[in-house]
């Protein structure tokens, strides 16, 4: 068995359990030895062969059973019998309780003379000494206390006269006693009982091991040193003096009083002076000790301090439970991780601190893992704890039991280790391997191993699919592949093998095999050789790839690099090699012509030189960051000076090619001429500051919305109008400004940011505060550069004050037509007063001729009249519709003529139109003159006629009255345009004051009389 040599405390448990078994089993034969030369009468088993007198059998049967007490006392502590603990105990202490009523029934048998027996009493008569009887009382005594802290005195004090009374008995055996006359304490003492007793004082006291004489024999102080010299110095004097008395008595005729005299002075001489000497060395001792513990004190300072350190500094969390799991302590690392204080979790139960209280069942099997833990079992898990930042981590626990001196758990180390990077690179190691096997998969890659000793070639999946072979055994391997090699190349492959097996080359070559259906495959092969330590070729490890494709597409590799060239060299774009240093090692046509300098003039300079000043330190950081390896690339706009000073503004996308170590080989770098549109940014910016200021200060209420109907601009008269002079719009939600806004303005919204201009001329709008508003307004979206809607401009237009002026206008209009509309009224009906009066007059004339002008003109009246009637009987006071005017009037001036022209016929044929009364009167006059014209001259001497009326639009608002009829016509020598009459100069008047042309068409029948004017 072997035991760890960091726990001296185990190590001692183990020995002291080896030496009570060893005492029992010594006890146990020697008791047994004797109770069977009693049984089978042989006395060399009773007195060991001295001679003297035998053990007695009750001596040997409660040796016996004081080695079962002391046993089952000793296995009742031991961990391995913990279940059976009580059990043990109590057989314990009934076997303590016999022994110790075995030693009281021996002192009562020899105080009592009566109980003496005879020497031949046999086998169980003989009665042991007072001596043993008080021995194993106190054995008793000792098995009684072995298990209680509270009689740790009385098993100690027990215990030293038990060994005391053995060591007495052992020189009185040793010094003899007289057979006449027998010692009182221990008669005739034999060899076996001695030994038995000196062997179970020295087992009881390993019951104990590390408490009472133990502790102070195995003590490594001062007072322990003193004790281990002393013990043993006394334990040789008192043999060795009592020799020498009994020599002296016999050679120099001492009497026994002299010689027990001398006995005792040379004891005491001796122990006073070891005594002193001791005494001495304890002085010497204190005040070592006092220097020490001053050092002591100073190294223990520094090492808690440095122990503190280390403690507070170390990356993982650690700290200190009791078994019952209270925080006791822990360091920085773990308060700074969940950021907290150590005055909040310190006393606390461990599962209920900061870093687990995210998760019941986390905090559940924290629980478990201590009680585990406080029975002495090393737990390890993982978990999660929270953060500082909120966030739960994952970390490696684990709980690790601190045993005291007596085997128990006394303190608990909870340790964590936080794997969250440890976990990702975990990860990315899987998903790498993985990788690497997909990528292998997807390359089409091989591997082979060749055994050379056992010439066993072994293939994977894909070497089967290279070589277009199934499943074959490992001994077929070599076989087949030398089967597969192009006869052109067979020699030259195996040459090649051989020489990478005799150390002259690698295996590192290209050949040709031929499938099975007759087509030739080129394959590259990597291989490495495994060699024993002489040398001697054991394992070939290698890969098979197949380039077929890659060799037959070398004959196009060329080609792809000259146009490559071409396109480098005739590229739009700038292309440049830059050594590390920023030295142009080569460029391309576009970016001489961008930067104004010869390929030659280039190759001397930097790109330092021709970068402008305020770009320099930003290039040049880019450049570092590159070079150190934190970005693969870097993209910035950037400044260079030309041949000719001027500045040309370049966008620059630049890379790092390194070597195989590492170190930087060259840049590659792109250049575009942004120049222009560096201008034109510029000349959008300055445009779009104009577009904000137009849009501030616009008279118009104007506001520009982004896609989240957020504030990008808006005019003053925005803020005006709607009270926002305060607040700050930029970057605020509209909604946020208005939240009284409505479902339905919102849809609106949605309507223009999906590309519908919405608008609406009125529109009424409840403020927040009750207030209502009238609006006119337009929704319209905005679009980016790139063509996306980027948002809404909304026009409005608060209308509240015009719309309450346009109803106090609509209520004065509503009074001033129903006053008009009274005036025409009243005028039509003095008009009809004063056709009446001209009708009366008529029936008083006499004269044909007066009657006729009466007549016309009643007729003038009534058209006039008849305009007034329509305009009061219309819904429209300004305007007339000519075109049912002139209808009714036609009819009614038919209707006239009736009783005297009765098959005249009325064509007529008008447009509806509205004029207003300024043309709708003169015109009506126009065309009575002229119907009433055709009614009196155009049918002398007939019966029968007709006469046309047409009312036309034509183009550009132009308006035709054609009056014409069949009859007679104008005469021929008459000249209608300078005619006198009456009723043609009416007509040129009226049409002068419309601003209209007369004409007279020629037609075959008939007059015709056509107005042109415009509406």
């Amino acid at each position: 068995m072997r035991l760890p040599a960091h726990r001296p405390f185990v190590r001692t448990l183990w020995l002291a359990r080896c030496f009570v078994l060893a005492c029992f089993a010594l006890i146990t034969c020697l008791s047994l030895s004797v109770l069977a030369g009693w049984a089978f009468d042989w006395p060399i088993l009773l007195d060991w062969g001295a001679g003297q007198t035998t053990t007695k059998a009750m001596t040997a049967l409660g040796m016996l059973l004081t080695g079962f007490a002391m046993l089952f006392s000793a296995a009742s502590r031991w961990r391995a019998y913990r279940p059976w603990r009580r059990g043990l105990g109590l057989v314990a202490g009934i076997l303590a309780f016999g022994v110790l009523v075995l030693g009281g029934g021996i002192l009562l048998a020899q105080v009592n003379a009566t109980f003496r027996m005879p020497a031949e009493a046999g086998f169980w008569g003989l009665v042991p000494t007072r001596g043993t009887g008080l021995c194993f009382l106190l054995f008793g005594l000792v098995l009684l206390s072995a298990r209680s802290s509270l009689l740790l005195k009385i098993f100690s004090a027990c215990l030293a006269l038990a060994f005391t009374l053995a060591w007495l008995a052992l020189l009185s055996l040793v010094y003899g006693d007289r057979p006449t006359e027998p010692n009182r304490i221990f008669g005739q003492i034999s060899l076996p009982s001695v030994v038995g007793t000196l062997t179970l004082c020295a087992g009881l006291v390993m019951l104990r091991p590390r408490e009472g004489l133990v502790r102070i024999l195995m003590a490594q102080n001062h007072a322990g040193k003193l004790v281990r010299q002393l013990l043993p110095l006394a334990l040789f004097l008192t043999s060795f003096f009592g020799l020498l008395r009994i020599w002296a008595q016999h050679h120099w005729g001492f009497s026994t009083e002299f010689g027990a005299a001398v006995y005792s002075t040379l004891i005491a001489v001796i122990m006073v002076f070891v005594i002193l000497i001791h005494a001495q060395s304890v002085v010497r001792f204190e005040r070592q000790k006092a220097r020490s513990d001053k050092r002591i004190a100073k190294n223990l300072a520094e090492r808690e301090r440095r122990f503190r350190g280390i403690f507070n500094s170390t990356f993982q969390f650690i700290g200190l439970t009791s078994p019952e799991g209270v925080l006791l302590e822990t360091n920085q690392s773990s308060l700074d991780a969940a950021g907290t204080v150590a005055a909040q979790e310190v006393g606390r139960p461990f599962w209920q601190c900061s870093w687990w209280r995210h998760s019941e069942a986390a905090q559940e099997r924290l629980k478990d893992g201590i009680t585990r833990a406080a029975a002495g079992e090393a737990v390890r898990f993982q978990t999660d704890y929270l953060a500082a930042d909120g966030t739960c981590r994952p970390v490696d626990f684990s709980l690790s039991p601190v045993l005291n001196e007596e085997g128990r758990v006394a303190y608990l180390v909870p340790e964590a280790r936080d794997i969250s990077e440890h976990r990702m690179t975990t990860e990315k190691l899987e998903g790498s391997s993985q990788r690497l096997l997909l990528a292998t998969q997807a390359a089409g890659i091989g591997i082979w191993d060749w055994n050379i000793v056992t010439n066993h070639l072994v293939w994977d999946d894909l070497m089967h699919q290279i070589y277009q072979t199934s499943a074959i055994e490992p001994w077929q391997g070599y076989e087949i592949w030398e089967s597969r090699l192009h006869p052109d190349d067979r020699a030259g492959t195996l040459q090649a093998l051989q020489e990478t097996l005799e150390g002259k080359r690698d295996f590192n070559i290209v050949f040709r095999i031929i499938w099975p259906d007759e087509s030739v495959h080129y394959i590259q092969t990597n291989a490495i050789l495994q060699r024993a330590p002489d040398g001697t070729p054991l394992r070939m490890l290698g890969t098979n790839a197949d380039i077929t494709k890659q060799v037959m597409s070398e004959a196009g590799l060329l080609e792809s690099e000259e146009r490559f060239r071409h396109a480098f060299e005739y590229s739009a774009i700038g292309f440049a090699l830059l050594e590390p240093d920023g030295t142009w090692m080569t460029m391309n046509r576009a970016l001489c012509e961008i930067v104004g300098y010869t390929e030659e003039e280039l190759l001397g300079r930097t790109f330092q030189d021709i970068t402008h000043p305020d770009d320099l330190e930003a290039d040049m950081e880019n450049v570092n960051r590159l070079i150190r390896g934190e970005i693969t690339h870097y993209q910035m706009e950037k400044r260079y000076i030309r041949k000719d000073g001027s500045v040309v503004w370049i966008v620059l996308t630049a890379s790092l090619v390194k070597e195989a170590d590492g170190s930087p080989a060259y840049f590659i770098s792109q250049v575009e001429d942004i120049t222009q549109r560096h201008e034109a940014e510029r000349v959008l910016n300055y445009q779009q500051k104009q577009l904000r200021m137009l849009i501030e200060h616009t008279p118009a209420a104007v506001a520009m919305f982004d896609h989240d109907m957020c504030y990008v601009a808006a005019s003053r008269r925005w803020r005006e109008d709607y009270h926002l002079q305060s607040q700050p719009l930029l970057g605020r939600s509209h909604y946020e400004v208005f939240p009284e806004i409505g479902e339905d303005w919102k849809e609106i919204h949605r309507q223009a940011l999906a590309g519908a201009v919405v608008s609406k001329d009125e529109d009424r709008f409840i403020r927040a505060d009750g207030q209502e508003e009238w609006l006119r307004w337009e929704v319209r979206p905005w679009m980016e550069v790139d063509g996306e809607i980027g948002g809404v401009v909304m026009f409005t237009e608060v209308i509240t004050e015009r719309k309450q002026a346009a109803e106090n206008i609509r209520a004065s209009l509503e009074e001033k037509e129903v006053l008009l509309r009274e005036i025409h009224h009243r005028v039509k009906n003095n008009m009809q007063i004063i056709s009446s009066l001209l009708q009366l007059q008529t029936s008083a004339l006499h004269d044909p001729a007066d009657v006729a002008i009466f007549q016309d003109c009643q007729a003038r009246i009534h058209a006039m009249a008849m305009v007034h009637d329509r305009l009061y009987r219309s819904g429209n006071l300004s305007t007339i519709n000519f075109g049912d005017h002139l209808r009714e009037l036609a009819s009614l001036m038919a209707r006239g003529q009736a009783a005297r022209m009765s098959h005249i016929l009325m064509d007529v044929q008008c447009d509806d139109v509205e004029l207003d009364l300024d043309k709708a009167i003169p015109l009506g006059l126009i065309a009575t003159e002229l119907i009433t014209n055709a009614f009196k001259h155009a049918f002398k001497d007939r019966e029968e006629g007709r006469i046309t009326i047409l009312l036309q639009k034509s183009e550009d608002k132009h308006m035709i009255l054609r009056i014409s009829d069949d009859g007679h016509g104008i005469p021929v020598n008459d000249d209608p345009i300078s005619a006198r009459t009456l009723g043609l100069r009416l007509v040129r008047s009226l049409s002068y004051q419309m601003r209209a042309q007369i004409f007279f068409p020629q037609q075959t029948a008939g007059c015709c009389v056509e107005i042109n004017f415009n509406v």
